[in-house]
């Protein structure tokens, strides 16, 4: 049994759907999975995503350090006269 129902050729002859289709890796799918659910949000979805996310790493015991740098880094960009 083959891949090609009904034999289906492309002009030069060869098989138009190819029997050894590339496997993907989990990281490739998680990688096409993650394209397609950024592209479906809109700016709105998007932009809620990342601040639930930032502010639950921030808070965890993990973002401390990431917290304190980023923190110092955006007072220095942004200046002290907030």
């Amino acid at each position: 049994m083959t891949n090609n129902p009904g034999g289906i050729r492309w002009q030069d002859g060869t098989p138009a759907y190819n029997a050894e289709v590339k496997k993907m890796t989990k990281e490739e799918k998680i990688d096409e999975l993650t394209d397609w659910i950024v592209e479906s949000m809109d700016m709105s979805a998007l932009e809620s995503y990342v601040r639930n996310h930032l502010n639950e790493y921030y808070s965890s015991d993990d973002g401390v350090e990431d917290f304190e740098t980023n923190y110092e880094e955006m007072k220095e960009i942004k200046g002290d006269d907030s």
